[in-house]
């Protein structure tokens, strides 16, 4: 029977997934704050905070240990060598530990760095013989101990976290969202060179967004086909006739995760529907809104055209000003916009 191995596995493996829960929560409770901050995976220690100070956090797990003031005193020997070499008075060093004694251990870096392990370390980093009093106090001043959570308790914290600032559900959050994140704070941990581990508030929330991009358009493209998502919205739109006919102006707005699709064949598709004889819903111009960008817009409409030429009659298009009207025309000219009501034209 391999019992305590397994067990000695799976403290391991729990220890490495705290830490990345616990880079995560620290980033995520950044996200509030008005500041500018950098994040380092794996850098001095396993996570580096710069903003307007230096942050310096390790994470320590101890489900299943005993442990004593020695137990650190590898972590806090290296902490000590980076300050004195450093001497900075804007760098903090933070030692987040779980353990079931963790507030009861008196972890003092005074006793701690006299220490065998601690005293071989400061003398091989800093070439440091015996206690320098002074010294272990001034870099006190700067060090703290940070007792937390144990396992299951952080990771429903950080569900909390994601739910709260990314605005999603906390199904979604804990199902989809979290292994994402963790999964990406995982591939620049391993990443080689520290410029590539190392990410701001922009990018991490750049991230967040592909997620969204990337669940939208997968859902969209993979689970509601064309055909439904056409059935569902000219249904809608009976529905309302219903209630009231013809007095409506029917307003499609499609938000900027849409133009990830090719929608130029569902907005054709609604409009003829819309207008088709005997099915006519209203007799208001139907109005579609896009939060698409400038170049996918006249992509889509040229793309639009295109179908129209091979369909009886011209496509018509208002582009949000009403005498403004786009014809499948001109593409047998050079681009232009066709004034209602007025001779003149005028190039795009």
């Amino acid at each position: 029977m391999n019992s305590g191995r397994d067990r000695a596995a799976n403290s391991t493996i729990k220890g490495f997934e705290y830490q990345f829960l616990m880079t995560q929560k620290l980033i995520l409770k950044k996200l509030t704050e008005d500041s500018k901050d950098n994040f380092v995976i794996e850098g001095v220690e396993d996570l580096d905070i710069y903003s307007d100070s230096l942050e310096l956090s390790q994470f320590k797990y101890y489900e299943n240990t005993e442990c004593t003031p020695s137990t650190f005193q590898k972590a806090i020997a290296y902490m000590y060598c980076h300050w004195k070499k450093k001497k900075e008075k804007n760098i903090k060093y933070k030692l987040y530990i779980y353990n079931k004694d963790a507030k009861k251990t008196n972890i003092d870096p005074l006793k701690i760095l006299g220490y065998q392990e601690a005293s071989k370390i400061r003398k091989k980093e800093i070439n440091e013989d015996g206690i320098n009093k002074q010294s272990i106090k001034e870099f006190s001043k700067y060090f703290e101990v940070i007792p937390t959570e144990e396992y299951s308790a952080l990771k429903n914290e950080v569900v909390n976290l994601v739910h709260k600032h990314i605005k999603v559900s906390v199904p979604q959050s804990e199902e989809v969202y979290m292994p994402l994140i963790a999964q990406y704070i995982h591939d620049l941990a391993i990443n080689p060179q520290e410029k590539n581990r190392t990410i701001n508030k922009e990018q991490f929330l750049g991230f967040i967004e592909n997620i969204k991009h990337s669940l939208i358009t997968n859902f969209t493209a993979g689970v509601v086909e064309d055909k439904i998502l056409l059935k569902s919205i000219l249904n809608r739109m009976v529905e309302v006739e219903h209630s009231n006919t013809h007095n409506y102006n029917y307003v499609l707005i499609f938000g900027s995760l849409w133009q990830l699709r090719r929608m130029e064949e569902t907005f054709v598709d609604i409009s003829r529907l819309f207008s088709y004889p005997g099915r006519k819903i209203t007799n208001q111009t139907l109005t579609i809104l896009c939060d698409f960008s400038d170049e996918n817009l006249l992509n889509i409409k040229k793309n639009i055209l295109k179908i129209k030429r091979n369909q009886a009659g011209s496509a018509v298009m208002n582009d949000g000003y009403e005498s403004v009207v786009f014809t499948k025309e001109v593409f047998n000219l050079s681009p232009r916009l066709q004034l209602i009501g007025l001779v003149q034209s005028m190039k795009m």
